[in-house]
């Protein structure tokens, strides 16, 4: 009665979670058992021979003991958690690129938390409109464009996401607090939303889906341990941003603030020698040489100014925007196939043609055509990936209407998004 007593007290507390007899609950019901037992006998001996007043202290013992059980149940999670917590930092500190920083704490963490999938964003909340995780891992097929974290004003999630703190999701289509669209409702039930702040601004977020067993993982009190990975995360950023503020002084287009053409080549025969797979896109602004004639090569630089604007507030900060020409721009899209950069390039055409350019009385609309290749898909070589890519830009868009994006080696059922 005293187990079944402990057990009603313990759901009570954990606001009405449904108790699952798990391998490590088993042992442990075991040894409170086994304990009650003999406890039990002891209580039968000293009421023969005390009488009411020693069953009393002994039942308080009991309690006393249940309860330092119970202790020690929590401690073991605990301890556990942070075992597995000190490997996650180790690969934290180990690799040095972000981008396999993010893509290793993954790895780890899914052996510490039991999820169905865990996204790592970065993003700036007031330069921003999307965000695209820098990395995620699923158990169930889902796109990268069903995982846009939306950052205007009007995103109910980011509401909470702004106050800085742990918030658990128990049911992603009941809970008011947050909104949750497409393929993502459909493979997770439950949610823990882990924000990075680095100084008081939230820099970045740790999205985390799952079913009941994620429940059982967060009723188990270690909320503390999600907030030092989060912390451990904020420092990597802060020296991922760190690090490519120095490089950007010399690497950096003056006018456009994307990367300039030496940066390209090195990304890309870095990726290549690496044998690390990626996906390029390249833009070209479609009729600049007119929008120049017409309004001057003032509005021209403006022109480009505001769509590499558009362009660095859609791609994650791990992508690479480079200016590759004198109107063309290209975006490398690091450990991300044809289908998901041709979803990202798509919506960033979009934008770019929602994009109002005022100057004097006119207002300036631009479009883009954009051609998607991928490595090592569409070759071996870079001259084999910017070639493809860029002949899939002139045949097939701008040769057919221009303001389309289309990829390399795909039909136009499913290469063409507008």
């Amino acid at each position: 009665m005293i187990n079944l007593t402990i057990i009603k007290i313990d759901i009570s507390i954990e606001e009405g979670k449904y108790y699952r007899f798990d391998k490590d609950s088993s042992e442990f019901l075991i040894i409170n058992l086994i304990v009650s037992i003999l406890l039990t006998a002891l209580l039968c001996i000293v009421h023969e021979a005390s009488g009411i007043i020693g069953t009393a202290l002994v039942l308080f013992n009991i309690l006393i003991t249940h309860y330092c059980l119970y202790i020690y149940r929590k401690l073991f999670d605990r301890n556990e958690a942070i075992k597995s917590l000190l490997k996650v930092t180790c690969d934290i500190v180990k690799y040095g690129d972000f981008r396999d920083k993010c893509k290793h704490l993954l790895v780890s963490l899914n052996e510490l938390i039991p999820y169905t999938l865990c996204a790592i964003y970065t993003f700036d909340i007031n330069n921003d409109n999307i965000s695209y995780p820098v990395a995620y891992n699923s158990k169930d097929i889902i796109d990268i464009g069903d995982l846009g974290f939306n950052l205007t004003e009007d995103s109910i999630t980011l509401k909470i996401v702004r106050q800085g703190k742990i918030y658990v999701c128990k049911d992603i289509k009941k809970d008011k607090k947050v909104r949750i669209e497409g393929r993502l409702l459909e493979i997770v039930n439950s949610m823990v939303l882990v924000p990075i702040v680095i100084g008081e601004n939230v820099e970045g977020l740790i999205l985390i889906g799952g079913d009941q067993e994620l429940l059982d993982f967060t009723y188990k009190g270690i909320e503390d341990i999600l907030s030092i990975l989060s912390n451990q995360m904020a420092l990597a950023i802060e020296n991922d941003i760190f690090y490519r503020g120095i490089k950007n002084k010399a690497e950096v287009d003056s006018l456009t603030k994307l990367y300039n053409r030496r940066v390209f080549n090195r990304e890309i025969e870095k990726l290549i020698k690496t044998n690390t797979n990626f996906s390029l896109v390249i833009y070209d602004i479609d009729n600049f040489k007119q929008i120049n004639d017409t309004y001057g090569h003032l509005i021209g630089d403006e022109v480009l100014e505001r769509i590499s604007g558009v362009i660095l507030k859609s791609i994650r900060k791990t992508d690479v925007a480079c200016r590759y020409g004198g109107e063309e721009i290209v975006i490398i899209f690091k450990d991300l196939g044809k289908e998901d950069a041709l979803i990202i390039s798509e919506r960033i055409r979009q934008s770019i043609e929602s994009t109002i350019i005022h100057s004097g009385a006119a207002d300036i609309s631009v479009t883009v055509s954009g051609g998607v290749a991928s490595f090592p898909e569409d070759g071996p070589h870079k001259e084999d990936i910017v070639g493809n890519a860029d002949k899939v830009l002139y045949s097939e868009c701008k040769l057919k209407g221009k303001n389309k994006v289309f990829a390399y080696g795909r039909t136009e059922k499913y290469a063409l998004y507008n």
